[in-house]
């Protein structure tokens, strides 16, 4: 009879039965015309094994008797396919559905699979693992793998089309594997002792992670790190024992947001120099002898990059003209290498030829992208002093956002760090942060360090410190998790959607009023910068000092263009529930601190209205007379509690009896509540809100010549 069995069948294929009816008495002969099968068995059925270099051919079987007699062979051609194809058959997207691919059954580890673009539905893994031998994504085709599932690829990795999802695709196996094509993955681990090498001509384009488990990654073609608005590309930390698992450039991108003309500061994560005009190829970058140096042509050649020079930066946080080099050529060499850890401050004008000689325009979204062979495993780089401040500018070392709170510093290096945020302010701020508390740093970017010494002094950074969390991009947040004994202000305008700058106070007893390594020097900012004083008069952006329940504590703002403008209570966690005020000097004004409050001022051209003189803040353990704090009679006001879900109190004293108005205004200027008091001196007044939308809303009370605007949040 005929021999029954599949055809086609893949390489790879395992136990596929071939039977015929089987004769009493007589003996099977089993034949193969190709190569690359194994027959298992001798009797009227028999399994065959199809491995990874079968061909096509006929099998055929003859029969044997007692007498020696044979009979004619029975043939049946076979079709040995590279690869299953997946065509959504069962009209569903599930990949462990085997009647969703042309075989009839699931892939497993030692079936190729090619899946094509334009089937009715595209393959999803999302209620186990998947397995494959060579994976095969045609142009534009799609793959989505959920959850933390894995699709394990045994052998080569050809893909032109994308990989999403969260869960992962597995490059596993022992023997040296192949990476083929242009497509994108967002999560792919190489898990092989033997490693993979990237075909010369293709790039592996890496959309969220890569994770460097086991092997070698050699980059004869390319392994870019992809950035755009959701978000950057890193390597991670392998999860064991840490030895090189690159060999090879790898290209690094960042996408830099359009819509604001600012510096802002870069850095590379390679362990050898570069050259500027990789940067050039995205941006614009000016400077003197402009294109004969490499540079973009203007009609001033003013300089748009700079590196900084510790040893010859003289300290000064507002004008530090000696440390700010710039570059004066884009060749790379000499004092132009932009070197391993060494951060830099260019000009993002938009794309190549937007915004020259044009300080108003918008500038468009761009993405740069670095090219060299990055640092693996830890690094550590010295850090330098001088006779003044000592301050450093360093790079994230890595392909990846790192916590700076986990990196290692010996003793003469700086407790805080300051970062460049070009969205504070109206042309970017700096922000200052101790280490202690967690902060995200994007790759490509870098940061200042103080250095007081020749001595212990390296920063070291660790695999471990990588990370695939969001970045740090906005300091200025509602919950900040600086935890207790802390007070943070902060500057706003635009009814709270511009923050310009901010204060952090730390109540500590170990350390000391006068400035010691706990505190931060303030960087000041091209525009507004606010700070605390010392006692020995250095100006703090993060002050860390004992709680003295009679403490005055002088602030500055300085630089402050005319405007509205409120300081927030962004974190409030008093020693011994103790009471901070608020005194404006200028004002005469006194305002009792609390989460979330605010305080609204404005800074007009008397140049009193800002300076080192108009703010302090006043610290006690139980509650003053605020008319006795400031020296005469005041008008103050308080909302309670602040935010709110379904009432608030006002409270209010002022310095004589008047006719007294309440008013409640959202945003918008609508009014949502209004109350005629009559003449009154004092006074305690419950508005419910729950009907309120939830948002921010301005208390209004005026009382004869006296007025006070307050802040609330309906939650």
């Amino acid at each position: 009879g005929a021999i029954t069995g599949p055809s086609p069948v893949s390489r790879g294929q395992n136990g596929v039965v071939y039977s015929v009816t089987g004769v009493p008495g007589a003996t099977y002969n089993w034949t193969y015309s190709g190569t690359g099968i194994t027959i298992n068995g001798s009797g009227n059925s028999v399994t065959t094994d199809f491995s990874q270099t079968s061909t096509s051919g006929n099998l055929c079987v003859y029969t044997s008797n007692a007498f020696g007699c044979n009979s004619t062979p029975t043939c049946v051609a076979i079709n040995v396919k590279p690869y299953i194809t997946w065509t959504s058959g069962h009209n569903t997207d599930d990949w462990h559905d085997g009647a969703n691919w042309d075989c009839g059954f699931e892939p497993y580890g030692t079936i190729s699979c090619y899946i094509p673009a334009g089937t009715a539905h595209d393959p999803h893994c999302d209620h186990s693992d998947g397995n494959c031998y060579n994976l095969i994504l045609d142009h534009n085709a799609t793959l989505t793998i959920h959850n933390t599932y894995k699709i394990h690829c045994n052998n080569d990795f050809n893909n032109n089309g994308q990989v999403f999802g969260p869960g992962t695709l597995h490059h596993r196996g022992s023997s040296c594997h192949m990476v083929y094509g242009r497509g994108r993955v967002d999560h792919y681990e190489l898990d092989n002792s033997c490693g993979a090498t990237i075909n010369a001509g293709d790039t592996l384009h890496i959309v969220k992670t890569y994770l460097p488990t086991l092997g070698v990654m050699t980059c004869t073609g390319e392994l870019e790190l992809c950035s755009d608005a959701s978000g950057t590309a890193g390597i991670l930390n392998p999860p064991g024992a840490c030895t090189n698992y690159i060999n090879g450039n790898v290209i690094c991108d960042r996408f830099i947001p359009g819509g604001r003309r600012a510096f802002r500061f870069f850095g590379h994560p390679f362990s050898t120099s570069i050259a500027l005009s990789q940067l050039e190829q995205y941006i614009d970058i000016t400077g003197q002898g402009g294109a004969s140096n490499g540079f973009t042509p203007t009609v001033t050649n003013n300089p748009s990059a700079f590196w900084y020079n510790t040893l010859t930066g003289n300290g000064s946080s507002l004008d530090d003209a000696t440390g700010w080099i710039p570059f004066t050529n884009c060749d790379g060499n000499g004092p132009n290498a932009w070197n391993p850890f060494e951060g830099t401050r260019a000009l993002v004008r938009g794309t190549p030829g937007q915004g020259l000689g044009c300080n108003v325009c918008v500038p468009n979204d761009v993405t740069i992208k670095l090219r060299g062979p990055v640092h693996q495993c830890d690094v550590s780089t010295a850090c330098q002093t001088n006779a003044n401040v000592g301050y450093n500018f360093i790079s994230n070392p890595y392909p990846c956002d790192i916590d700076l709170s986990l990196s290692s510093r010996e003793a003469s290096i700086g407790s805080s760090f300051s970062v460049w945020d070009p969205h504070q302010g109206t042309i970017g701020a700096y922000v200052t942060q101790p280490f202690t508390f967690s902060y995200i740093l994007p790759s490509l970017s870098s940061f200042f360090v103080t250095c007081g010494g020749a001595a212990n002094n390296h920063i070291s950074f660790h695999e471990t410190d990588k990370t695939a969390a969001a970045p740090t991009d906005h300091l200025f947040k509602t919950t900040s998790g600086f935890g207790s004994n802390v007070l943070q202000l902060r500057i706003l305008s635009n009814n709270d959607s511009l923050s310009w700058d901010r204060l952090l106070l730390f109540f500590n007893n170990q350390a000391n009023s006068a400035t010691d390594h706990l505190d931060g020097l303030k960087i000041m900012n091209p525009d507004l910068s606010f700070y605390a004083f010392s006692t020995d008069n250095n100006t703090l952006s993060v002050d860390s000092r004992p709680y003295v329940p009679t403490q005055v504590i002088p602030l500055g703002l300085v630089n402050a263009p005319q405007n509205a403008y409120a300081i927030r209570v962004d974190d409030y966690s008093i020693p011994g529930n103790g009471y901070v005020y608020l005194h404006d000097k200028y004002l005469n004004q006194i305002q009792l601190l609390s989460a979330n409050a605010h305080y609204d001022f404005s800074v007009t051209s008397d140049t009193a209205s800002q300076g080192n003189n108009r703010f302090e803040l006043n610290f006690t353990n139980t509650p003053l007379d605020v008319n006795s704090l400031a020296g005469t009679s005041v008008f103050n006001a308080q909302i309670m509690p602040n935010p709110a879900t379904s009432m608030v109190s006002v409270v209010f004293t002022a310095p004589q009896a008047a006719n007294t108005t309440l008013r409640i205004t959202n945003l918008l200027g609508q009014e949502m509540y209004s109350n005629d008091l009559g003449v009154q001196q004092q006074g305690k007044v419950n508005i419910p809100v729950a009907t309120f939308a939830n948002g921010i809303y301005i208390v209004s009370i005026h009382c004869g010549a006296e007025h006070k605007n307050i802040r609330f949040v309906k939650q």
